[in-house]
């Protein structure tokens, strides 16, 4: 090549943004008697003309037609075969300065994509089709392209025949920058309604394609090792597990029947949370649980609250690491369980979920001082409603298994020493006094309450009369609850509950008084509350349902 033409096809390639392929290798016209396309034989009169798209030789009726290559460098028109034709074309609308040629390409593929034809897809990838769909997705600034360019892929990465050229072209880091990209904006940006509307029906069709290809890249061993390449890898793909609609305008009062309601767009969300988290789950068999584990412990906020949220959604099918998803809340340092409170509320979220599995459970409750920081957790966060519900929740789930009961029924005593006084004195620290914590705190509600009297439920189930004496502490929390819970479900279970662990004495209510005059109540040093929406399930039939890979997975 001349200097001149290598100047050339560099200046080219800055006009493409770096968007040039490699020529093809042309067949040797020697070995070559007939028509790659018609199979007619070649004669003086009949001459061979060469494709510059694929590089074989055809005759002039079938390469007829002339178009610009600019994907290959030819900016005048060239010799194409009939069956290169409509890639060609489509992969130089794509990369065209003007946004209605390149939507028109991109539409174009992503229809040939749609067909089905694997033998038309397979020339589409190994002649540019695939690397166009790919420059969609890094170098424009369209939602409309982006979603056009997304949805080819996703359709792609479907079909276990194509998987692994959507990784061998680059793709996934340009994937992972548009999470992060629109993860930004949906938290940002604020528009009128119609606008709004219509941002998040692209955005959130742009980041569901994308958590569909991740999903069905990790489901392929081989390919799943190769998906967490660097740090921006997993941190797009923890935010894809969190992702939300941030502060944009919620109204459902569109007159605009082309657009999703917003209800649609919030299922659309919860639907990309739920394929993250498999795609987690799918990426915890190689190296990536591993990495995610570490990062419980990162000196950086958010790390650690997408890490725990991440591990909570991954709780539902891995207890591979319960040691360390404990020692999230085996902190003594006030000040660092403070710093680490959405950390430790997402924690308490994923031992609550493994908890409901006989074996996982048998790995938590027999880590080191578990059930003692639990009921810490319960004085140090009092108004945190969530990690409250959590531990609640845990607690009801370990009281299902007889094995637990007497540990969780055992009575610790524990010295405080008094810095001021040079004193040291005696406190009683356990799971009943946990479960009246709950109950006594300022964000006990009706869910909270609930999981309460699960737990004293299952406690007091076949157990020693003895042990049923060890509930009557609880009479008062129960007799409150009774009296201001509407929840029908909730009076009776809790009736059966007092009259199993009801005391035998006739002055009950000066049991209940002197209860009630013993009591303190925890400080409270919570202010923040960290995020909802974390997936739950226990042994209530009422309570939420967990997807698996039967159920529908739209819920979460």
């Amino acid at each position: 090549m001349s200097t001149k033409q290598f100047s050339q096809r560099a200046h080219e390639s800055d006009v493409l943004d770096g968007f040039i392929l490699v020529r093809p290798v042309w067949v040797d016209d020697e070995t070559v008697k007939v028509c790659k396309g018609c199979e007619t034989s070649f004669t003086p009169l009949r001459r061979k003309h060469h494709c510059r798209q694929c590089g074989n030789i055809f005759c002039q009726e079938c390469t007829s037609k002339n178009i610009a290559l600019p994907q290959l460098g030819y900016l005048k028109p060239e010799r194409v075969c009939s069956g290169c034709f409509e890639i060609a074309y489509l992969v130089g609308y794509v990369i065209s300065n003007d946004k209605s040629t390149q939507t028109h390409g991109a539409r174009g593929l992503l229809d040939i994509v749609e067909r089905g034809n694997e033998q038309e897809i397979f020339y589409l990838i190994t002649n540019g089709g695939l690397d166009a769909l790919v420059y969609l997705c890094r170098a424009t600034q369209s939602c409309d392209l982006h979603l056009l360019g997304t949805t080819a892929l996703a359709s792609l990465a479907g079909n276990e025949s194509f998987k692994s050229y959507i990784i061998a072209k680059g793709s996934l880091p340009h994937l992972y920058h548009l999470i992060l990209l629109y993860y930004n904006k949906t938290e940002s940006e604020t528009l009128d309604l119609s606008d709004t509307l219509k941002f998040l029906d692209s955005v959130s069709n742009i980041i569901l394609n994308i958590a569909n290809i991740l999903y069905y890249l990790s489901i392929s061993g081989s390919l799943c090792q190769q998906m967490l390449t660097d740090d921006i890898a997993l941190d797009a793909i923890l935010k894809l597990a969190d992702f939300q609609l941030g502060t944009l305008y919620d109204d459902d009062s569109s007159e605009d029947d082309s657009l999703p309601s917003y209800e649609e767009i919030r299922l659309r969300i919860e639907l990309i949370r739920s394929l993250a988290s498999k795609t987690i789950s799918c990426l915890s068999t190689y190296h990536g649980l591993d990495r995610l584990m570490r990062l419980l412990h990162s000196n950086i906020y958010e790390v650690r609250k997408y890490a725990a949220k991440s591990i909570a959604y991954l709780s539902l099918r891995n207890d591979g690491r319960a040691e360390l998803l404990t020692s999230v809340i085996n902190l003594e340092d006030e000040q660092l369980l403070k710093d680490n409170q959405v950390a430790i509320s997402h924690a308490c979220c994923a031992m609550a979920n493994l908890a409901t599995n006989a074996e996982s459970q048998q790995l938590l409750i027999h880590q080191p001082l578990l059930l003692s920081n639990l009921c810490r957790m319960v004085g140090y966060f009092l108004t945190d409603r969530e990690i409250q519900r959590h531990v609640a929740r845990l607690l009801a789930n370990f009281a299902l298994y007889e094995e637990n009961k007497a540990r969780m029924l055992s009575y610790q005593i524990i010295a405080i020493e008094d810095h001021e006084t040079s004193q040291t004195e005696e406190s009683w620290e356990g799971v009943i006094q946990a479960l009246i914590a709950i109950g006594d705190s300022p964000v006990s509600d009706v869910e909270i309450q609930r999981h309460i009297i699960r737990a004293l439920d299952n406690l007091s189930t076949e157990v020693p009369s003895v042990s049923l004496s060890k509930l009557t502490p609880c009479i008062p929390l129960i007799n409150r609850i009774l009296d201001t819970v509407k929840d029908d479900d909730i009076k009776k279970r809790a009736s059966h509950v007092l009259n199993k662990i009801g005391p035998s004495f006739n002055d009950l209510d000066e049991f209940i008084n002197s209860q009630n005059s013993d009591r303190t109540t925890s400080t409270d040093i919570s202010v923040d509350i960290p995020s909802n929406n974390l997936i739950i399930f226990d042994d209530n039939e009422n309570s939420q349902s967990v997807p698996n890979e039967e159920q529908n997975s739209s819920s979460v």
